[in-house]
């Protein structure tokens, strides 16, 4: 039996619609900063990490903590009319979702594999709005940061997706891309509360500053 603990999800994203053309900017934007907000954003969960929260908003499934009774752990799960449903990879010879078409050279870049770009996977994929090609940018950008805590590199990771979005949908405002981040560094500057004996550097190729301002 598993326990479900609901968290809010976001219904902004593709609300009310189901097409196929790429979401606005300030759409994406709003729901990877909210899932962000609501500590709902993972790093090693494809159902909660930027792209699977973007298939999970544009499908209408529900992302909802659950707590396992076998291992008594708790994960952030997809959820479709009461079902879990499969871990969106590559398993057992069957493609169940958007992660089967990403995978690692041995340099550790990622590239698509285009013979899984089929099925539930080309579904998820397409429900986004994005190509693959920019989901895989939006993916590389979010795992860019392989070092530090948790926290950090979500934290960092999400700002390079802003910056990536930036440029994917070529916004030139940039109090626009401004407002975005500091809403970010809001609620990383209150988790980091929890660690004041470590003092990040300012890493400005990210566009941010010092969190202690």
């Amino acid at each position: 039996m598993v326990t479900t603990f609901i968290l809010a999800a976001s219904n902004i994203f593709y609300k009310n619609r189901r097409t196929m053309a790429k979401p606005q900017y300030n759409e994406t934007v709003e729901v990877l900063v909210q899932a962000y907000e609501n500590n709902k954003l993972e790093l090693s969960n494809a159902y909660a990490d930027v792209i699977g929260t973007l298939v999970a908003a544009a499908l209408g499934y529900e992302i909802k903590l659950v707590l396992s009774d076998t291992s008594g752990k708790e994960s952030l799960v997809w959820m479709n009319n009461g079902m879990v449903l499969p871990y969106p990879n590559y398993s057992d010879g069957k493609i169940n979702g958007w992660l089967a078409v990403f995978f690692y050279h041995a340099d550790n870049t990622l590239f698509i594999k285009k013979e899984c770009l089929r099925g539930e996977a080309l579904k998820q994929i397409h429900a986004t709005g994005y190509k693959a090609t920019e989901l895989l940018q939006i993916l590389e950008a979010f795992r860019s940061q392989d070092c530090g805590l948790r926290e950090d590199r979500i934290y960092y990771g999400l700002i390079k997706v802003l910056d990536t979005l930036e440029k994917i949908h070529l916004i030139s405002d940039k109090d626009l891309v401004e407002n975005n981040i500091s809403r970010v560094k809001v609620h990383y500057k209150h988790l980091r509360a929890a660690f004041p004996e470590t003092n990040l550097l300012v890493n400005k190729q990210l566009k941010t500053v010092n969190v202690s301002q």
